[in-house]
């Protein structure tokens, strides 16, 4: 939500946003007119049946011709909020106005329309009409507006709703308008507007009405505007606009940075809030309450740290615990979107969003003794929050935290099943947060952040090859750090038959042809780092057999897939990764006979600024068949638009150094038997005893 500096930084090449509009006067004078009659007109029937522009003719909008690759135009958004009361805020209204032009097919998803809201708030006044491109307006049938919830398949925890409805006969060239308005009764009013979407805007423009006496504190980011100001005396009102014209689409890539740290938008700090401890003192009236420990949850804790010879053990099992007894349920609860519930409710009914979870991991911790604190957080894909703005409102997330444990103290996220402790998901990582400290004190802390070399796998197959090119092979995959995490998430919920689908289907993008026989998983429950995975196949086509030559790709198989999502010749975006990572292969093959296989050794590398890849291959001692290994490194920092063409270079040197072939020469043999098949599995049972 915050921090992301001028857009130029984040695009190549792009024209900063003005404050002059490149559309004619004649459409802007249009759009302007437009906004005025719709909130001035005084009944739904007659705005139906009319329009108030003073321009019809609809070939004076812009369309495909001046935005050939975009699906509809946003003619008008315009917002207004007005804020009842002083710096104990406790009512204000926001009015919205869309107008949208749908230019094909595409634009057609701007006809479904969601409004969401919370039981603080209420939407009233909700109108909207298309606009055929022969004039023919139709308006929207109230009774085709549904109250809905947004999380049915949590009725029983979540009261968060939405006001949905789509809009009629809403074909190419016509036109799309709604306007309504939400009456909220807290603290959490609409503090953000984005003047950016990723089809181009000609007119956005926001407008807060506040009492004169509230100290306004904002910031705009990635454009340049000074409000119109309309200061009132004390005890009135003043009135702050900003409008932004010809705002270009924001292009979508892969790889790209959080949307929040890319659109160009305003953030508004809530009334009353100018420093962090003002945000911190704010939530630990909310939260501390709600660590108090009822009889049930103090016999827990005792059970659970009797024997526990140091506080980070007992901490550990407490962990431990909370991660895989409470179930994570990622929806909010009226106020719940700040307060979390008691942690006795939450031991009790062993579910709960981040704050629910995190609240009981504190309550536990001091009933063992443990300093703890909870932590709000803004995700990796969230957006790095901007510390120079203090407000709650730039938080997604809650952790826990433990000073006094570890040599740096432990940073705990239990909402993530695949995490051990003592780490957390990659996407709390490297992040400034915000620490409730003691009675409220606020603390701004850089989480820490594994280095690539924490994150990755090693592979090793052992592959028996007959004269044919049949093979059986004895594979083992290591995965470590954010990499074990996120493949835990995955395997977590899956059936013993789902996760050997989802190995077979790894395997097969491998090696053509595959047959699992057996696999066994260790790390994945309990937790524990490394995650590994155990498993035999056999398969015909291991490598492409030409004659009595058989051709491998080491490459092929440990598959560094990056040069297959950045092929684009421009960049306009930085690209960001979510970790560096290292993985490595080795490839043992033996062959039918020790002679004649004709290999020669092979070795080459690339090294740059973004990581390094290495290959090599040698004949062994004895002749019996060769050992390969491949290595990859990505340093996963950010990498600018400039450096783009560099980065593709790296990526263009990799993927040639995988298309590298092993020649191997088969001499005649026994094929490999069913007998030799069976022995296999006891064999991978003995090395992994052994390693």
């Amino acid at each position: 939500m915050c921090g992301y500096g001028k857009m130029v930084q984040f695009f190549s090449g792009w024209r900063r946003i003005r404050h002059r509009s490149l559309v004619s006067k004649a459409v802007l004078l249009l759009l302007l007119a437009t906004g005025m009659a719709f909130f001035s007109c005084s009944g739904s029937g007659d705005w139906a049946s009319r329009i108030n522009w003073e321009l019809p003719d609809y070939s004076q909008l812009p369309g495909s011709e001046e935005y050939p690759d975009a699906d509809a135009i946003v003619l008008l958004n315009d917002g207004k909020m007005e804020v009842y009361g002083n710096r104990d805020l406790g009512f204000s209204i926001f009015e919205q106005h869309t107008i949208v032009k749908i230019l094909d097919v595409r634009g057609q998803r701007f006809a479904n329309i969601m409004i969401p809201y919370t039981p603080e708030s209420q939407v009233e006044n909700i109108r909207a009409r298309t606009i055929t491109p022969e004039g023919k307006i139709i308006a929207l049938d109230k009774i085709k507006i549904f109250d809905v919830t947004l999380y049915p398949n949590f009725v029983f925890y979540s009261d968060q709703r939405a006001k949905i409805f789509t809009m009629p006969a809403a074909g190419k060239g016509s036109i799309i308008e709604y306007r309504y308005e939400i009456n909220i009764r807290s603290r959490t009013f609409k503090h953000y507007w984005n003047f950016q979407r990723d089809i181009p805007t000609l007119l956005s423009r926001f407008t807060l009405v506040k009492p004169s006496e509230w100290d306004l504190n904002y910031r705009l980011y990635g454009l340049d505007l000074k409000p119109d100001i309309k200061n009132g005396p004390k005890g009135f009102k003043s009135t702050y606009t900003w409008q932004a014209t010809d705002v270009p689409a924001l292009k979508s890539e892969f790889g790209m940075p959080p949307a929040n740290e890319l659109t160009a938008h305003l953030m508004l700090a809530p009334a009353g809030i100018k420093t962090w401890d003002d945000v911190s003192g704010w939530y630990d009236k909310l939260s501390e309450p709600q660590m108090k420990t009822g009889p049930r949850l103090r016999a827990a804790v005792e059970e659970l740290t009797r024997g526990a010879d140091s506080d980070e053990e007992k901490l550990r099992n407490i962990f431990d615990w909370v991660r895989d007894q409470v179930r994570y349920i990622a929806v909010e609860v009226g106020i719940g979107g700040y307060q979390p519930h008691a942690a006795d409710e939450v031991f009790a009914n062993q579910y709960g969003d981040c704050k629910d979870m995190t609240t009981l991991l504190c309550a536990m911790a001091r009933e063992a003794g443990i300093e703890a604190h909870q932590v709000l957080v803004s995700t990796w894909q969230n957006g790095a929050p901007d510390t120079t703005l203090p407000s709650p409102l730039h938080f997604n997330h809650a952790i826990a935290y433990c000073p006094t444990v570890g040599e740096m103290g432990t940073w705990m996220d239990a909402t993530e099943k695949g995490i051990p402790f003592g780490k957390v998901p990659w996407y709390d990582q490297g992040l400034p947060v915000l620490v409730i400290g003691k009675e409220g004190k606020a603390q701004i802390i850089t989480t820490p952040k594994d280095k690539s070399e924490n994150n990755g796998s090693a592979m090793r197959w052992d592959v028996t090859l007959d004269s044919s090119g049949n093979a059986i092979v004895e594979g083992q995959n290591k995965y470590y750090g954010a990499l074990a995490s996120e493949i835990r998430e995955s395997l977590f919920y899956l059936s013993r038959d789902r996760q050997r689908e989802w190995l077979q289907n790894d395997l097969a993008q491998r090696c053509s042809g595959i047959r699992l026989d057996s696999m066994q998983i260790e790390g994945l429950s309990p937790v524990k780092d490394p995650l590994r995975i155990a498993y035999v196949f056999n398969t015909s086509q291991f490598g492409l057999l030409r004659s009595s030559k058989l051709i491998i790709n080491p490459g092929s198989i440990s598959r560094f897939e990056l040069p297959d999502y950045f092929r684009s010749v421009h960049r306009a975006h930085r690209i960001r990764f979510k970790f560096g990572t290292q993985t490595e292969f080795t490839l043992n093959v033996t062959l039918p006979q020790k002679e004649g296989n004709g290999l020669q050794a092979f070795s080459d590398s690339v090294s740059s600024a973004f990581g390094s890849a290495a290959w090599s291959w040698n004949p062994k001692k004895d002749g019996s068949g060769l050992e390969a290994k491949t290595r990859y490194v990505l340093k996963g920092e950010d990498i600018p638009p400039a450096r783009y063409p560099d980065f593709q270079n790296f990526l263009d040197r990799v993927r040639a150094g995988d298309l590298q072939e092993v020649v191997l020469t088969l001499p005649d043999a026994p094929a490999l038997t069913k007998g030799d098949l069976k022995k296999v599995p006891l064999i991978i049972r003995k090395r992994i005893d052994r390693r």
